[in-house]
């Protein structure tokens, strides 16, 4: 017998999409708030990968896993903070207001963690295509540390014409 399983719908609730950064704007904003602390969040990270514990160090400090040539360019494209001021109809901060933020990083390091980064089956929201997906809720709160990967998200699946609740 052969199962074949078709995906009607998606729920996400606090999703985590990402793992550029642990710096977005719901972060800073929210790192010291509830359970979910900004530092902890690399080691939910690190359970998708077998290696991934050794870099947790990395993008606790300033996500020193991204060499500066890619920084600004992954985050414009991934993590743009405008998309979060427009849909929480405000200014918020963006990476350029921490300190050090575009200091290089380390290549090395970077060399050996993009293809689990940029994974798309890891990191959605890394998805070249989001193209022909099932309908999503997608849910987040506004004092959750992953308030922007939900908007960053469902921003992106609108985009690519697919149909979302929030």
């Amino acid at each position: 017998v052969t199962y074949i399983l078709i995906v009607m719908f998606q729920v996400l609730i606090y999703p985590m999409t990402q793992m550029l950064s642990i710096w977005g704007p719901s972060i800073q904003q929210n790192q010291n708030i509830g359970n979910l602390r900004q530092f902890s969040l690399p080691s939910f990270y690190a359970k998708y990968h077998s290696n991934s514990h050794k870099y947790i160090c990395f993008w606790r400090n300033l996500d020193s896993h991204l060499p500066k040539d890619k920084k600004k360019a992954l985050i414009k494209a991934y993590l743009d903070p405008d998309v979060i001021a427009e849909y929480l109809n405000r200014s918020v901060l963006t990476v350029e207001d921490i300190p050090g933020y575009y200091e290089d990083g380390n290549s090395e390091i970077w060399e050996e963690v993009k293809d689990f980064v940029l994974d798309p089956y890891v990191a959605p929201l890394m998805a070249e295509d989001l193209k022909g997906l099932p309908p999503a809720l997608v849910v987040a709160c506004e004092h959750d540390p992953l308030r922007d990967d939900a908007i960053w998200y469902a921003k992106r699946l609108e985009q690519d014409g697919n149909q979302v609740n929030k």
